[in-house]
């Protein structure tokens, strides 16, 4: 089981995920830019599931480290999930609970 790593609190002024994932899904749907992915990284613990689904139940396709880039999937809509792509391999998409992945 991955050692949980103790979450860290949004910096003031620091937008949250879901504020930021918003923010791209606006951008997006105005024509101005088409964003379908945001940049990010696997954070608050030592390793996470990448799971073919967006449950707990789902089987895990691959374990990926702390620190690990991401490319995450701002169509994607979820409260507990977040859809990602590993940056540097385009074969390993999955998904991965919201609260493991940090938009840069």
């Amino acid at each position: 089981m991955p050692k949980q790593v103790t979450m860290r609190d949004n910096k003031p002024g620091q937008k949250t995920l879901n504020e930021k994932l918003q923010a791209a899904r606006a951008l997006s749907s105005s024509k101005k830019v088409d964003v379908d992915f945001l940049h990010g990284k696997i954070v608050n613990c030592e390793r996470v599931n990448l799971r073919e689904q967006a449950s707990k139940d789902s089987t895990v396709i691959t374990t990926l480290p702390l620190g690990e880039l991401v490319m995450v999937d701002v169509d994607f809509e979820s409260k507990d999930w977040s859809h990602i792509q590993v940056y540097n391999n385009s074969s390993q998409v999955g998904y991965v609970m919201r609260q493991f992945v940090e938009v840069e």
